[in-house]
This record gives structure tokens, C-alpha cells and sequence, in this order.
């Protein structure tokens, strides 16, 4: 009762100084203004390319007519992208002060002064080069709108004064709803891109997305009533794929993420006597964990040595399959029977380990964690901790540890682990994502592991696929292998004549950042990720 009556006061602390309930003024002003530069830009323009088309005296039916139309619209480029850089600067100031002024609020030590409050040249910089490239954009998109508008008055016979009216109606848009509308996109994805940027400079460990919580708050495509309240580690993607709302640099999300989108990243505090839950990479407050709280003992180790005797004893993978799919289940039933989650049902290892350490998988580091950015050490710590902790302490001395681990922090990195060939057992690792690590040393586990271990999985592929056809998976090009009813399809995927290669390595991403999702959609694949991470097979 006491922790909760301290999560209740703490989460009360929170909500008033981070003033949640409306779109805050210095942002509403910001948009105003943008809108009213935009306006009157357009408003111009469109008297321009009216009185152009009247001159003209004829509905153009040529390209080359029509582009001279427009040409007003190319003129004024240097006049866009000055509205779109400003604007761009101002909103990243003013995200960049509104987080300095929570993170002081929520008792991190910041000094508000002029000099730290203004934007850093690097992040000015991106922004910049976002804000032209936006100008860009919304500059084609006015072009062929509005070549667009001309081909369907000529289309449908119009005279020139019905054509001309019908094209200030597009401009009117123009200067209304479409101005607002790219004032709010643009102001919201500036303002939060100023404010993450600050949470990376002062080291906020954890961030929270919020919406303005009113009807108007998305929940079709983007569904961002659903992501009210998730809080993830900074760094991390929030379930869209977006690290902040307005990221555009959110890899497969859609444009209905961002645009028109009213919503705040803030920082997230855990409360004292509080810890995050365990492996779930996005989270809400009601998740947090007491300290004091009494945890279930894991499932004993004499029942785990029985079933790896027990599977020991069959020389066919098949047999071996049969007995993992019954034993562990009635292991798995056992625990779900004393009210354990799947996260307690996982092994704890910790201390037990003798070849494997967080500090040994270091020195496989290409560049020395001591020179990592502080955020990445971190992530590579709770990698490994959980390597540590959840997979026994036999598959890591069978399968040794990798020769290199080459870290990055580029966001557009692909992780992956090198199976063959002079770099043969090496791991690639986008340092922004503690899984990919998780991941790929699954790849790991799997090559260099129990014979059994590969076997095992490429049986349990096998089952699982027979009968079905290859299929183009994830809509990427290139992607191909079988859909099955996996967790995710690319658990599915096919290399060249190797099947079946993703799934320990998809299955142990999804023991250590959600256990509880991989037990309920796919008992199956759990059961076998469980059996190789208790040694079963060793």
C-alpha cells in the first residue's frame, strides 16, 4: 500500500508540471504564425497565377502553358524555404526550453540560461536541411495541384472565368486549411525534434509520449490515442517505429503519423521505490514494479536436467521435438498454475556464469565501451545482462563468444551476424537497439551452439511450413519465405537453400523484450526458445 500511495503521488507530481491537458500557447502562437506567413504567401501567388491564366485568355491544354502558369509558384521558393527555416529554428528553440524547463521541474539538475537554452549548431543544422527539404516537398505538391486543377477545367470545357474561379477556390484552400495544416505538422515535429535532442544532451533515460487528449486525437491508421501514456527508454522506438512524435525518420511508419499531429514527447521520471518492468521495451506508469516486491522463484533446475536427460536419450530430431513440445509445456503449465507470468517462468542465471560476462562480450567490442556514447553502454549492458541472466551458463561455454562485435550508431544500420567467410563470427550491432544485439547472438547460439540447437529449430521450420509456397514476406523486395502464422513474418524468412535461420534469433529478441506476446501468440516457438536458453539441448 505504501508503494502505491508514493506511485500516486509521484505520478500527480508528474502530471502538473507537465501541463498535459492542452496544446501549450508558445507552440499554438508558433503555428499561428507560420500559417499567417504561409497565407499570405499563397495568397499572392494565387492572385499572380490567376491574373497569368486570364492574360493568357484560353484553358491551357500543353505542358509547356501550364508550367509558365506555375512558374510564379518556382519563383517564390526562397520565400518558402525562408518560412519553413525560421519556423523549423523557432519551434526547436521552443521544444529545446520547454524540456529544459520539465527536466529541472522533474529534479534533474539544468542551468537555464541563454547559452544552454539555445539551440546547438548540429541540431540547427538538421533541422535546416529537414525544413528545406519540406519546403521542397510542399512546393511539388503546390505545382502539381494546381497543374492538376487546370487539366480538369480543360478536361471538362470550362470557360476561362468558370477556370479561373475554380483555381482561386484552390488557392483559397491553399491559404486556409492547407496552411494550418502544414503549420501544426511542421511547428509539432520541430518542437519535439528541439526537445529530444535536449533529452539526449542531458541524459533523460526514459521519455513518454502524450497527446492533447481530446476528441480530436487520432485513433484510425494512427491510432495515437493507443500510444497516450506509452513511455519507452530514450533512444527506442515508441510502437509506431517513431523515437518522438513528428519523427520522420521513422523507417516503414506512414505520413498519417505526423501529419496534422498534436502530440508531446516529455520526460519520464521513474518514481522512487520503482523499477521499469522487465524485457518490455515500451511501457505505461501501471507497469512499474515495486522494489520490495517479493518476485516468484523460477522453475527448478533438477526439473530442467530431467527433460535434457530425457531428450538426450532420442537420437531422431523429431523425437527430440516431441519430447521439448510435451515437457515443456508441462513445465510452462506448472508455472502459469502458481500464477507466474512468462517473464517469471524465464531462468535467472546471474552469478552462475563462468566463460560468459557482461565484461568478457566487451572485449569483443571494436570500439571500447569506455568510448561509447553513454546511452549505447547502456543498452549493451542490459543486452548482455540478459544473456546473462536468462541463458544457461552451458550454451554460452559450448557455443563461446563471438570474435568481434562492431557497434554503430547510424540509424539507417542493419545488424547482423557474419556466418561464413573471413569474418566469420563476427556481430554488426546498431547500438540504437538493445534487441538487435539480443538478436543477433542468437544467430550467434544457433551456428556456433548444439549441433542439436540448429537442428532443432530447422525442424520445427519445417513442421510449421509444410505444404506452404514461398511468398514475397514483409513487403520488402527481395524478402522472400513462408508465412505460417509466426509472430512476426520475418521469423519466416528463407536464404537462398537455409531455412529457418530467424527462429532462435527472433525468438530470443522476443524473450527479452516481451516473453508475454511470444507465450500467448505462439506457445509453440516459446517452447522451443525456452527449451534452448534452459540447456536442454546442450
Amino acid at each position: 500500500m505504501l508503494a502505491e500511495k508514493m506511485l500516486e503521488e509521484t505520478t500527480k507530481t508528474l502530471a502538473s508540471y507537465y501541463a498535459k491537458k492542452s496544446v501549450p500557447r508558445g507552440q499554438r502562437r508558433a503555428e499561428l504564425e507560420i500559417k499567417r506567413k504561409l497565407a499570405s504567401l499563397f495568397g499572392e501567388v494565387g492572385q499572380g497565377t490567376v491574373r497569368e491564366l486570364k492574360r493568357i485568355g484560353r484553358v491551357p491544354s500543353d505542358e509547356i502553358t501550364k508550367r509558365k502558369l506555375v512558374d510564379l509558384i518556382n519563383k517564390s521558393g526562397a520565400m518558402f524555404r525562408r518560412i519553413f527555416e525560421d519556423g523549423a529554428v523557432d519551434a526547436g528553440r521552443y521544444g529545446r526550453r520547454r524540456a529544459m524547463q520539465l527536466i529541472q521541474q522533474a529534479g534533474l539538475s539544468v542551468t537555464l540560461d541563454r547559452e544552454t537554452m539555445e539551440l546547438p549548431d548540429r541540431v540547427k543544422e538538421e533541422m535546416l536541411e529537414e525544413a528545406f527539404e519540406a519546403s521542397e516537398r510542399t512546393m511539388r505538391r503546390v505545382r502539381g495541384d494546381v497543374m492538376s486543377n487546370l487539366s480538369i477545367s480543360y478536361e471538362e470545357g470550362l470557360g476561362i472565368d468558370e477556370a479561373a474561379q475554380r483555381l482561386e477556390r484552390e488557392f483559397e484552400n491553399l491559404k486556409t486549411w492547407e496552411a494550418e495544416r502544414i503549420a501544426r505538422t511542421e511547428t509539432n515535429c520541430y518542437q519535439n525534434k528541439g526537445a529530444y535532442r535536449t533529452m539526449v544532451d542531458f541524459e533523460v533515460e526514459y521519455v513518454q509520449w502524450w497527446t492533447a487528449e481530446d476528441e480530436r486525437v487520432r485513433e484510425d491508421r494512427a491510432d495515437h490515442v493507443e500510444l497516450h501514456g506509452q513511455i519507452i527508454e530514450r533512444g527506442d522506438t515508441f510502437s509506431n517505429r517513431l523515437r518522438y512524435p513528428g519523427d520522420r525518420s521513422g523507417g516503414e511508419s506512414t505520413i498519417e503519423e505526423w501529419i496534422n499531429c498534436r502530440c508531446r514527447l516529455v520526460p519520464f521520471i521513474i518514481p522512487e521505490g520503482y523499477r521499469p518492468p522487465d524485457n518490455m521495451p515500451r511501457f505505461r506508469e501501471e507497469d512499474l514494479i515495486p522494489i520490495d516486491e517479493d518476485e516468484p522463484e523460477p522453475l527448478s533446475d533438477e526439473a530442467m536436467e530431467e527433460i535434457r536427460e530425457e531428450v538426450k536419450k532420442h537420437r531422431s530430431v523429431e523425437k527430440k521435438l516431441d519430447v521439448i513440445e510435451k515437457r515443456m509445456e508441462e513445465q510452462i503449465r506448472k508455472g502459469e498454475a502458481k500464477g507466474m507470468s512468462a517473464q517469471d517462468i524465464l531462468p535467472d542465471y546471474k552469478g552462475k556464469q563462468e566463460t560468459f560476462s557482461t565484461d568478457a562480450l566487451a572485449n569483443k567490442l571494436s570500439e571500447p565501451k569506455s568510448r561509447m556514447y553513454g546511452p549505447h553502454a547502456r543498452k549493451f549492458d542490459n543486452a548482455c545482462d540478459f544473456l546473462e541472466r536468462r541463458v544457461d551458463p552451458r550454451v554460452h561455454n559450448q557455443a563461446g563468444l563471438p570474435n568481434e562485435i562492431g557497434a554503430h550508431d547510424s540509424m539507417r544500420y542493419r545488424s547482423s551476424y557474419i556466418y561464413s567467410g573471413e569474418n566469420k563470427g563476427r556481430i554488426n550491432w546498431n547500438a540504437n537497439r538493445t534487441q538487435a544485439l539480443v538478436h543477433e547472438y542468437g544467430h550467434f547460439i544457433d551456428f556456433e551452439g548444439s549441433h542439436d540447437t540448429q537442428r532443432i529449430t530447422e525442424e520445427f521450420f519445417n513442421r510449421r511450413t509444410q505444404g506452404e509456397s514461398m511468398v514475397n514476406i514483409n513487403g520488402r523486395e527481395g524478402e522472400v519465405g513462408y508465412r505460417d502464422h509466426f509472430i512476426t513474418p520475418y521469423v519466416g524468412r528463407v536464404y537462398g537453400d537455409l531455412k529457418g535461420l530467424e527462429v532462435m534469433s527472433v525468438g530470443l529478441e522476443y524473450m527479452y523484450h516481451n516473453p508475454e506476446e511470444l507465450l500467448r501468440l505462439d506457445r509453440e516457438h516459446f517452447k522451443v526458445i525456452y527449451a534452448v536458453m534452459r540447456g536442454v539441448l546442450t
